[in-house]
């Protein structure tokens, strides 16, 4: 964080500095497919920094935003942890199925089955991307229970006493999902019975899905296109031209977009995959705007070194809401998006917030000793989708949430629930069409700033919230 550095940590900057440098240039390479194996040998060379000590020695001096950062180093290096990672990357590539000549991962027999109007040759691409999961789900168990033996070894009788000791007591934010949840179902549920009767759809045993993913129009311009358009009308121009999306399809590249930080604020890098779904221009949106943060923010790497997750996350749920905007599709991509594309749009952003909040609870329950977490999985999907979902599904999100943070689903509710916060902000700066120019800029990066300075609690009074007491 920028300003004094507490003295324990003082004379390792510099090492973490360059840790950090190494480690997230791994990550990315994982990530976009152009490293097979993670590179164990970088976290060897720095196991003063990895091995628990300093860990809790932040924690002994109430120093939690550097607690949480070290906790991270402490994940990534545990071998055990690295090799269970390694063999669930592997068994990706075999994740196939052999459909009328052509070899069919999960997402595209789910997509397949979507659009098959037989019955029984959709019930047998169902089955064929159940069979597949069901394999993958026992690799994304034993990482689980793996990160739970990691967890252990630090310390914690349960994970959930780690989360504890670095972001205090959450009850306080189960009980604001709980209530979100409540106070919202009934529309929700309204509304998605309206969608899955329009689209003709079952819930079936996946998260739920509509008949139909959004399309943006013909002669559109490309995600990167219109995303760098975008930064460049915010006044962010070089930052724009600089800071490079990876969209290459490779083998071995993961589902998942990312913003790699690896020595802000100038090597910054994205990595997301092509598509016409608005949706998937909304997570670039939210993966560039990371970006914009890390570049305008910092002064130095160590700047955000323990800087909190969940204001972090919430610019970029505030400019991915930005494809919600019919006015942002005119300017940008150049064609007005369909009525119905954007209300697919609105409500599948609505969705995704309403599986964050799902998952703080669900994943909460495992950390404390959940009996059966299938079944504690399957009931609140009932609950909050209607959904009879598979529990072979139940360890697939909170893998891919665990690999990033100890509790990271509670930083993702956290920051949708600050996302209205910093709209109003921006809003009240730049007027309702903000997203269109660079009214908002000399704003932005203030707040950019201001997040390497403080930490949660801080910052929700800065932006005038009273989250986590709020109805």
């Amino acid at each position: 964080m920028r300003g004094p550095i507490p003295p324990y940590l003082a004379g390792y900057v510099d090492r973490i500095e360059s840790y950090q440098q190494e480690w997230m240039l791994d990550t990315y390479l994982l990530i976009t497919g152009e490293r097979a194996v993670t590179d164990r040998s970088i976290h060897e060379r720095y196991r003063e920094l990895n091995d628990g000590r300093l860990f809790h020695e932040a924690l002994e001096r109430g120093d939690r935003s550097y607690a949480r950062a070290l906790a991270n180093a402490y994940f990534a290096a545990a071998p055990a942890l690295a090799e269970a990672g390694d063999r669930l990357r592997a068994v990706q590539p075999e994740l196939v199925a052999r459909v009328d000549g052509e070899s069919l991962g999960i997402p595209q027999l789910r997509l397949r089955a979507k659009s098959e109007p037989d019955a029984a040759k959709r019930a047998a691409l169902e089955h064929q991307a159940l069979a597949l999961i069901e394999r993958r789900g026992a690799l994304e168990r034993a990482w689980v229970e793996t990160h739970a033996d990691v967890s252990r070894s630090l310390g914690f009788a349960r994970h959930a006493d780690l989360i504890q000791a670095l972001d205090g007591d959450v009850a306080p934010w189960l009980r604001h999902a709980e209530r979100w949840l409540e106070r919202t179902r009934t529309d929700f549920l309204s509304r998605w019975r309206g969608w899955r009767e329009r689209d003709q759809v079952s819930t079936g045993p996946f998260i739920p899905y509509l008949g139909r993913e959004p399309s943006v129009a013909n002669g559109s311009a490309d995600m990167p296109t219109s995303v760098r358009a975008t930064a460049t009308a915010w006044g962010f121009g070089e930052q724009a031209r600089r800071i490079p999306i990876d969209v290459v399809p490779r083998p071995g590249k993961s589902p998942l977009s990312l913003c790699a930080r690896i020595a802000p604020p100038r090597d910054v890098r994205v990595t997301t995959h092509a598509s016409t779904d608005p949706l998937n221009y909304g997570i670039l949106l939210h993966e560039f705007g990371h970006a914009l943060h890390f570049s305008m923010g910092p002064d130095r790497p160590f700047d955000l070194y323990g800087d909190h997750q969940a204001i972090t996350e919430s610019f970029g749920m505030t400019f991915m809401f930005v494809a919600t905007q019919a006015d942002w599709y005119d300017r940008f991509l150049g064609v007005p998006i369909g009525a119905d594309d954007l209300e697919r749009v609105r409500f599948l952003v609505d969705a995704s917030r309403r599986l964050d909040a799902l998952h703080v609870l669900y994943e909460h329950a495992v950390h404390t000793g959940s009996p059966d977490p299938a079944e504690e999985f399957r009931r609140l999907y009932r609950r909050e989708f209607e959904a009879e979902v598979s529990p072979h599904l139940a360890y697939f999100r909170m893998q891919l949430f665990l690999e990033a943070r100890p509790f990271y689903p509670l930083y993702l509710h956290q920051a949708n629930s600050m996302r209205s916060a910093l709209w109003t902000e921006l809003c009240s700066v730049g007027g309702r069409r903000w997203c269109l120019g660079d009214r908002g800029r000399a704003h932005l990066v203030e707040r950019f700033r201001k997040t390497c300075e403080v930490d949660l609690p801080e910052w929700l009074k800065l932006i005038g919230s009273a989250l986590p007491l709020e109805p």
